[in-house]
């Protein structure tokens, strides 16, 4: 245990706390110090703005002082400032050495390499802060958030801060207590070359203030990249697959900042990664990004460190469930019951479908940054279907009423009624009931006609097949054929697969021609076309083992070549086979190595 070590004060940083045990115990020189508090002679640097040694303060603080390796780290260090900056490995083993483990990690490096580039050239001190102290504490202190090169005001007072004659280098080798490097302020020019631009820097003074107070309670692993990203997303300066556009980046930032501000921090802060850093808004760029940075880009996008902590955008760019049903009808219009079933990205856009799951009407909601934002209705859904019919049913309904009823377009309900066949009122006896009806139309057609396909129960019994459809599915399924069942298109295909298996056979009896085997090469021979081969299953399957791709026909073309050239003792080059073949220089690049393995094959 040391001797007598002073009681820490408010958001006095720990090199200012180890300074006032070295003046208070009337040690003499920053060696014998040094050994006494850490065992060894240390660089005192670090403690300005790092947690380091801490194992060394168990020793330091009697157990009855109620000071703790975390009250040192949370109020007198910065380590919550950096902490956003470092991985979550690292932030998890900083925790265990804080809750009083024993430390596997050189923190002290590690905090060094982070934290330098926020270093100022000397420590700085408020000169009313000084004032205040001498009156309450008959001392002062150096204050942790006063020694950030990106701080110049004292947020209290909001007056410059002062640089004393302390260099920071200095205070690795020396103890440097404040109660002798610094003087109030009746005795200091408080002239002040900034300010104009006082109101920013003062704010970032407050956003700092909050990172070093409550840096260690946030989850910076929530509060990353992909935070980020979303929030970009949300204000247009990133595509939805997560590409920012930097040029509007910059344009809008500069904006809200003022790039002579910008240009004055650059000088100011001396950081060589300052320039160009708005443009490295990527997951493994931002890692090298300092709090500054961080502080900067937060507060363009949500005002403060705080909100943007606070804010939680949505996953994809509709917000969150429930989605706002759009059926001008339903007892949840314009407000949350519907659910997104799909999402779709493209481009530069995003689609997604959305369901209502009171009344089953499902739009489409597109966004692009090139058109406007449309909701589409693909499924208008049983309430308003059945809505639709009854005004159809409705002689008395005109289209203008329907219209004003159902909350649609004239244009809209004529065409819907085409579709659907329903341009006129009854397509059904009430009487009998629709059922019945149309199954009986169906059975009448049936004995008529050999095939009943659906656009002729359409023509003939408008409303039949859309209804039966829906309740009697298996009935309906078995008295209609589809397109590709009708009799006559069965018998093409059987035409067609017989004169597939005779160019089959024809292939194989007299051999390959020197041309590429394609389908279009097979649907002149057959007399159809490459779509049909390609579209008929059975046709399509047959011809799966002669269909050349490009690679293949090379293959088979520069075999046969050098076995002729093998045969005639004359030297085979893939320069050779290129002419032989007319192959472009683009094709000839990509397949020469094969070729050239096929002449060494041959030939070996």
């Amino acid at each position: 245990m040391v001797g007598f070590f002073p009681t820490p004060y408010p958001d006095e940083c720990l090199y200012s706390i180890l300074c006032r045990y070295y003046a208070h115990n009337g040690i003499s020189g920053y060696e014998t110090c040094s050994r006494e508090l850490f065992g060894n002679v240390q660089s005192l640097t670090l403690s300005v703005f790092w947690p380091m040694k801490l194992e060394r303060v168990d020793e330091w603080f009697p157990a009855r002082s109620g000071i703790t390796r975390r009250d040192i780290v949370a109020n007198h260090t910065s380590y919550s400032y950096w902490a956003m900056t470092y991985p979550p490995d690292f932030r998890s083993d900083m925790a265990d050495v804080i809750d009083g483990g024993v430390p596997v990690i050189e923190t002290n490096n590690a905090g060094s390499l982070k934290s330098r580039r926020s270093w100022a050239e000397y420590l700085k001190y408020c000169p009313l802060c000084v004032a205040e102290d001498n009156a309450v504490f008959g001392e002062t202190y150096w204050r942790r958030q006063h020694q950030l090169s990106e701080i110049f005001y004292c947020t209290k007072h909001k007056v410059r801060l002062v640089n004393s004659y302390v260099q920071m280098k200095q205070t690795g080798t020396g103890f440097y207590p404040a109660s002798s490097e610094t003087i109030d302020g009746s005795g200091i020019d408080l002239t002040d070359d900034l300010a104009i631009y006082k109101d920013k820097l003062l704010l970032i003074g407050r956003e700092s203030e909050w990172l070093i107070r409550y840096g260690l309670d946030v989850d910076w692993t929530a509060n990353g990249h992909e935070k980020y990203w979303k929030l970009l997303r949300d204000k247009n300066l990133a595509s939805f697959q997560g590409r920012c556009n930097y040029a509007a980046l910059e344009a809008e930032f500069n904006d809200f900042w003022g790039a002579d501000f910008l240009a004055m921090l650059l000088e100011r802060t001396a950081d060589r990664w300052f320039k160009g850093w708005i443009h490295q808004v990527e997951k493994d760029k931002m890692q090298r990004y300092k709090p500054l940075y961080h502080i900067l880009l937060m507060c363009f996008l949500t005002g403060s460190v705080s909100d943007f902590v606070k804010s939680n955008p949505a996953d994809t760019p509709y917000g969150y469930p429930p989605f706002m049903c759009v059926n001008p009808i339903c007892p949840h219009y314009r407000i949350g019951g519907a659910d997104m079933v799909e999402i779709r990205y493209y481009g530069n856009g995003v689609t997604a479908v959305f369901e209502c799951s009171h009344c089953g009407m499902r739009y489409r909601h597109n966004k692009a940054k090139c058109s406007r934002e449309l909701r589409v209705v693909v499924d208008y859904g049983q309430l308003w279907m059945d809505e639709f019919r009854r005004c159809c049913h409705d002689k008395s309904i005109t289209n203008e009423q329907m219209s004003a009823i159902l909350k649609r377009d004239v244009t809209t309900i004529q065409a819907l009624k085409k579709k659907l066949g329903l341009s006129r009122p009854y397509h059904y006896d009430l009487k009998i009931g629709a059922k019945d009806y149309y199954k009986a139309k169906v059975t009448e057609l049936s004995a008529e006609y050999a095939e009943v396909t659906i656009a002729l129960l359409n023509d003939k019994v408008p409303g039949a097949y859309e209804y039966l459809k829906r309740h009697e599915a298996e009935w309906i399924r078995s008295r209609v054929v589809f397109v590709n069942e009708q009799k006559s298109i069965l018998d093409y295909e059987r035409e067609l697969v017989q004169l597939v298996q005779a160019v089959i056979s024809r292939l194989k009896t007299d051999g390959y021609p020197k041309r590429q085997v394609t389908y279009g090469y097979i649907a002149k021979l057959t007399g159809s076309t490459r779509d049909k081969l390609r579209e008929r299953t059975a046709a399509k399957v047959l011809l799966e083992c002669i269909i050349e791709s490009k690679c293949d026909w090379l293959r088979r073309r520069a075999t046969e070549l050098c076995k002729e050239r093998a045969g005639s003792n004359k030297t085979m080059t893939t320069k050779t086979i290129k002419r032989e073949l007319y192959l472009r220089d683009a094709t000839f690049r990509k397949y020469e190595n094969m070729l050239q393995e096929i002449i060494d094959s041959i030939y070996e």
